[in-house]
């Protein structure tokens, strides 16, 4: 299932809810977690990156993952120095939580509380082709299938 999917199926208030049947949403969030590109996710948090997922615990109130970064994903910005600096420090990886009633879906991404901020996207495609588009330096077209990708049509 796709984030997508997902959004189509069942409505923000339902699927993260605390009435929510957890183990429909344990199952529902584990079927999208099992079909990653080698492990792998797209996730900006304090800069956008290709991480893989070394552990994902999904349970009735909280989501929370190991996440090792692997791949900068450059904005082509002044602060893509700063930004690669802290991915730098983070190699080792980090985790990111969040209540299931403090997140909802921006676009095609699992967004966390206003207060953590993360965005997580988990579609095979997406991921896949984030990484062959970094990979071969075509760094804007990257960010628009993800950070970029509520944006309205700009010159990015």
């Amino acid at each position: 299932m796709t984030i997508k999917a997902l959004k189509e199926k069942y409505s923000h208030d339902i699927l993260f809810s605390k009435e929510f049947d957890s183990e429909l949403r344990q199952e529902v969030f584990t079927r999208i977690f099992q079909k990653l590109f080698e492990d792998k996710v797209v996730i900006h948090n304090r800069f956008t990156c290709i991480a893989r997922i070394e552990k994902i615990e999904i349970l009735s109130e909280t989501f929370s993952a190991f996440i090792i970064p692997e791949i900068f994903i450059r904005t082509d910005t002044a602060s893509d120095k700063r930004q690669e600096k802290v991915f730098e420090k983070l190699k080792r990886g980090w985790e990111i939580s969040c209540k299931w009633e403090y997140m909802s879906i921006l676009g095609n991404s699992l967004c966390s509380s206003a207060y953590a901020n993360w965005l997580i996207w988990v579609d095979s495609q997406t991921v896949e082709l984030t990484e062959k588009l970094t990979k071969q330096g075509q760094n804007k077209e990257a960010l628009k299938l993800t950070l970029y990708e509520n944006e309205k049509k700009t010159n990015r």
